[in-house]
């Protein structure tokens, strides 16, 4: 499991379904991150998130707790 960090950047742009949403980034590590939002988002459910307007990251939902989400990068886009 990779280290987290907070405070990396404070907001991304996360695409759901086709739209775009701002959300508080929580804290990021090299697997995955966490974000503060109230979208629902299902388990395992595949998405994007752009990183300081960076291109879109494909990733998916590990867990949704607590308007919290737990986003992780699929692993084939690891690098």
């Amino acid at each position: 499991m990779g280290r987290r960090v907070a405070g990396v950047v404070d907001t991304a742009v996360l695409t759901l379904r086709d739209q775009d949403h701002v959300v508080r980034v929580v804290n990021t590590s090299s697997r995955g991150l966490q974000i503060e939002s109230d979208l629902k988002a299902h388990i395992a459910e595949e998405l994007a998130i752009s990183l300081d307007g960076g291109a879109p990251t494909p990733c998916f939902v590990r867990w949704v707790r607590g308007g919290r989400i737990g986003l992780g990068f699929r692993e084939k886009d690891l690098g």
